[in-house]
């Protein structure tokens, strides 16, 4: 038995079962300097996108056929987890995915933010190549807005988007080497006067605000030569491929270096620089919906979800489209998790303490999959070691208290 066979077994010295998140507790933080001051930063993790999947199931079933298949799917996405131990050095072993059923509904939380970070994954693995070829090049990342929307004219208004991003993109001083580009789309807020106490307009409950993210890359002669565009200058090329009688509010700002603390120092000017393009690609991809307006409101939430049926979240352009490609290839597990991971813990998320346990190790002997348990009058025929039945549907078909019958008949 190797050593972090070993570590897990020593927490079974009082018949306990460790959560998935007390072991990646090191894992699930990081340390960042906000100001000059050192801040822990807590990371996304299972437990919170599995809870709003199980909030989205809810709202789901309440809709129309295709809403309830919906729920169906989403409600047998990521329930088992299979987490292996990888050494990052000779002392250090981390808990890294090795496999999972995932569901692949566009608006599901889980799967959307695993979406995230295949796509993080991805420009990250091609971005010494892309830097390799280009040195001298600079990341600027703009937010580009348009005119609230009723949720039922969503569609149309993210088609109307697309067309003016495309004749803005055309123009002579567009300034981008390339871009990657995301939509998003959140519900309407409060709208304050500048000093932000005085309310302008109450947040309509059906109205929604969608708008693009994107990183784009300029030279760096763009920052000190005629080229350069204010923020009022993409506003105004932003309205006009729009074809609007308004101007829309567009941000801009610098991707910046990013201070992180390394074994308590900060990372040298190179690596900070890259480290804060990696944040902002980050920020573009993260997302179409929040989570948290996905449950907060299930009508608008629904009528989102036929609003953005086949509307593409992710776009490249320029430079981008030599190394990446758009379409998705059904993979959700990044290659560095399964880089030297070997798996075989699993995982099981549970309601009631809406988290995921560990469940057992996953058997490795192919000489006992088909072995059954010695008293077959307990458990039924065709039923066999649960080692081997997380890899095949039988076990999960299974109720709760079987299941449970069967983990205590191994000692669990």
């Amino acid at each position: 038995m190797d050593k972090s066979n070993e570590e897990i077994l020593n927490l079974f010295d009082n018949a306990q079962q460790p959560f998935l998140t007390d072991l990646t507790k090191d894992q699930d933080e990081k340390v960042v300097v906000v100001k000059g001051r050192a801040k822990v930063k807590k990371k996304i993790n299972f437990d919170e996108r599995r809870v709003y999947a199980e909030k989205a199931v809810d709202i789901f079933e309440t809709g129309t056929i295709q809403h309830q298949k919906y729920a169906e799917r989403i409600r047998k996405c990521a329930v088992i987890l299979e987490f292996g131990w990888v050494g990052l050095t000779a002392d250090q072993l981390v808990l890294k995915l090795k496999s999972a059923y995932f569901c692949r509904v566009r608006n599901c939380p889980v799967c959307q933010w695993r979406r995230s970070q295949m796509w993080s994954a991805r420009f990250f693995e091609v971005l010494p190549r892309i830097f390799a070829d280009y040195p001298d090049m600079r990341f600027i990342f703009i937010t580009f807005t348009v005119a609230n929307c009723h949720v039922s004219e969503l569609r149309s208004t993210v088609q109307d988007m697309n067309s003016g991003w495309d004749r803005m993109s055309r123009r002579k001083k567009f300034p981008a080497l390339g871009y990657v580009r995301s939509l998003e789309v959140t519900k309407e807020k409060n709208l304050y006067d500048k000093s932000g106490k005085n309310l302008i307009r109450a947040a309509r409950p059906d109205y929604c605000h969608p708008h693009f993210h994107a990183l784009v890359a300029v030279p760096a002669s763009y920052f000190s030569g005629r080229n350069y565009l204010s923020k009022d200058d993409y506003a105004e090329m932003w309205q006009d491929g729009l074809r609007v009688d308004y101007k829309p509010v567009v941000d801009v700002r610098i991707v910046k270096p990013k201070e992180i603390l390394t074994d308590g120092e900060p990372l040298d000017k190179q690596a900070a620089e890259y480290e804060g393009m990696k944040a902002a690609l980050v920020e573009v991809v993260k997302y179409t919906v929040k989570p948290e307006d996905m449950v907060d409101n299930p009508e608008w939430f629904l009528e989102l979800v036929n609003q953005l049926h086949k509307t593409r979240a992710v776009s490249l352009g320029g430079i981008f489209k030599e190394y990446l490609k758009v379409n998705d290839d059904g993979g959700l597990i990044t290659k560095e998790e399964r880089a030297g991971n070997e798996g075989g813990f699993m995982f099981r998320f549970l309601p009631e303490f809406q988290r995921y346990r560990f469940s057992h190790f996953k058997n490795k002997d192919s000489d006992s999959v088909r072995k059954p348990f010695k008293d077959k009058s307990k458990w039924g025929r065709g039923f066999y070691r649960p080692f081997d039945l997380f890899e095949v549907p039988h076990f999960c078909l299974l109720s709760i208290r079987a299941q449970c019958l069967v983990i205590q008949e191994l000692g669990f």
